[in-house]
């Protein structure tokens, strides 16, 4: 064994598989679509109500099969990342 091989390079500790690889103010975020089928995640942090004024109301459903107002509503209030646009096929819709 080479003692001078280089260290295989750290775990990216932002890397997630679900909320609980996260800290308890970030969710698992996955690209459109993936929802961690294929992919992992990254930790990002929660949005605050006020990081969610002003953006569009766009319907999402998000990764919980949750339909959200937009996107930040989907990763604020369900730590959820976005499945596709529009509705869910069992139509469950958020509290405001």
């Amino acid at each position: 064994v080479d003692k001078y091989q280089p260290c295989e390079s750290p775990v990216n500790r932002n890397e997630c598989s679900s909320n609980s690889n996260c800290r308890s103010n970030e969710y698992c975020d996955f690209p459109e679509g993936d929802c961690g089928d294929s992919s992992r995640g990254q930790c990002k942090p929660i949005p605050s109500g006020q990081d969610c004024n002003g953006v569009t109301n766009n319907a999402v459903c998000g990764c919980d099969n949750v339909k959200y107002k937009n996107w930040c509503k989907a990763n604020q209030q369900g730590r959820t990342s976005i499945q596709n646009q529009g509705s869910c096929s069992n139509e469950m819709i958020a509290f405001e």
